[in-house]
């Protein structure tokens, strides 16, 4: 079951608090919770499950198109409790899983 967006910005917060760099965030949990709002919001059904880290995403993935990164961007929003600013993304965080997880978790340590 995934954590709940309070959980991760509490991780996230006593892990850097601590002097932990960011990276050893449980990443794979992370991912995990990213790649289900993904799979969720662009309706990849049993597809989701394939992704890992360095799948790609813009471009690779025909359901996500300019509306569904708007979509896909308030599902993470609310999934995670974070907010994107216009100014903040690019074509870059939607590169792959692993760039939009990076994101992702810059976002909770914000």
């Amino acid at each position: 079951m995934p954590l709940a967006a309070p959980v991760w910005k509490a991780v996230v917060l006593a892990r850097l608090t601590l002097g932990f760099p960011s990276c050893i965030l449980p990443r794979p949990m992370l991912l995990d919770d990213v790649k289900a709002v993904v799979g969720s919001a662009l309706q990849l059904g049993n597809r989701v499950h394939q992704m890992n880290e360095e799948t790609a995403l813009l471009g690779a993935v025909p359901e996500l198109d300019s509306i569904a990164v708007v979509n896909l961007i308030t599902a993470l929003e609310e999934r995670f409790d974070i907010t994107v600013a216009d100014d903040e993304i690019g074509a870059a965080a939607f590169e792959t899983l692993g760039s939009l997880t990076r994101f992702v978790e810059s976002k909770l340590a914000d």
